[in-house]
């Protein structure tokens, strides 16, 4: 009976499923969805901010503040859309950095999230500028499981970039098809962590498509530099 209602409450949170009630008839029945869509691309997983939606004379309003900027990067797009310089070739052994740590804008790049978002646990994470100036992400990891009889595991903290976006808040990607080799200059305290790659598709069971790496790291006081072969990820669905 237990797993009963534990299987019908997750399939309400993930509106699988309909609940109906008559009192004429004095019965409860449950009727299943033909269709398994999900409209919503984190699968119900959003901050507590994230589900205040404002209204939309928030909404006009807003957009119009950020209509001068959101132009302006068009500009740009439009630019280098005439220029039509685009890297053909790529040399061996050439290397393009994306991503330097050495400032705060970059790290403003990149969003944080630990199970305590989402009050699935205790866990806490930060990501903030090191003493030398570099990039240090840092936390948390609390195994303990909320006693709320659905939560079997707990205990992550993870950072990933925001999603690229074109002018007009339009979704991009960064494009890496001409790379073979993911580099990362890192210095470890000695843990291994999960390296994920998204890969958003059309289609909504393609949504969360992931190319994952283990990355270990050596810990000690010196810089490594880890080489991922974009060949060696392998793709899991979530």
């Amino acid at each position: 009976m237990a797993e009963t209602l534990k299987l019908c409450q997750v399939l309400l949170r993930r509106r699988l499923l309909k609940l109906g009630y008559s009192s004429s008839r004095q019965s409860f029945h449950t009727s299943a969805r033909n269709q398994i869509y999900d409209k919503d691309s984190k699968g119900g997983f959003r901050k507590e901010g994230d589900l205040n939606f404002p209204s939309r004379t928030e909404m006009i309003r807003d957009g119009f503040k950020q209509l001068k900027g959101e132009i302006m990067l068009w500009k740009e797009e439009v630019k280098e859309k005439l220029a039509m310089d685009p890297l053909m070739v790529a040399r061996k052994g050439e290397v393009d950095v994306q991503w330097h740590f050495n400032n705060p804008e970059e790290l403003a790049k990149f969003q944080l999230n630990s199970d305590k978002d989402h009050n699935h646990g205790y866990s806490t994470c930060e990501f903030k500028m090191s003493p030398s100036g570099k990039g240090l992400f840092t936390g948390f990891i609390d195994t303990r499981v909320p006693k709320d009889g659905i939560i079997n595991t707990a205990g992550y903290c993870s950072m990933r970039t925001y999603r690229a976006r074109k002018s007009f808040k339009r979704d991009s990607y960064l494009n890496w098809s001409m790379y073979n080799t993911l580099v990362m200059r890192v210095r470890g305290d000695g843990r291994s962590y999960q390296l994920n790659i998204a890969n958003a598709g059309y289609f909504d069971q393609m949504w969360n498509d992931v190319f994952n790496f283990v990355l270990y790291t050596r810990g000690g006081p010196y810089w490594q530099l880890s080489k991922v072969g974009i060949n060696t990820i392998r793709c899991y669905l979530i």
